[in-house]
């Protein structure tokens, strides 16, 4: 092994170890749902993935939402990759049919997506509705 790849081993491994304590401790902070310096930009992003595959933050999940959720981040994120990848079923330089192959996958996704969101808005209406509902009333002895 020559010097250069252990001065590369050398660094990578003191950039880890002086990494590891704030990286840590803002692991912990996310996971307790304490506000961190990336909330304003990560939770946005957050929600429009839950809205997306279909969770509901309040609400305790059961295996059967938890396990629809997964399959079907997986297959919309499946299908998003297929549209950026360079690597088709028909090659985009064939003149007509080479955005086919991408364009079925997008008609495939589109609507899934769509729904999803819908069923969310609903929910999130159906959660403001229960709430507004609340009566101020007097306590009488």
């Amino acid at each position: 092994m020559s010097a250069d790849i252990i001065m590369q081993y050398i660094v990578f491994l003191v950039v880890l170890v002086v990494l590891s304590i704030p990286l840590g401790t803002y692991m912990a902070k996310v996971m307790n749902g304490e506000h961190v310096f990336l909330s304003k930009i990560l939770l946005p992003i957050e929600n429009l993935i839950y809205k997306i595959i279909g969770v509901k933050k309040d609400e305790e999940m059961t295996w059967k939402t938890y396990l629809s959720s997964v399959i079907w981040f997986f297959f919309i994120g499946l299908g998003f990759l297929y549209i950026l990848s360079p690597i088709d079923f028909i090659p985009d330089f064939v003149l007509g049919l080479g955005i086919a192959d991408d364009l079925a996958v997008l008609a495939l996704i589109i609507p899934k997506l769509v729904k999803e969101v819908d069923k969310f808005l609903l929910w999130e209406a159906e959660k403001r509705m229960s709430a507004k509902a609340i009566i101020d009333a007097e306590i009488v002895e």
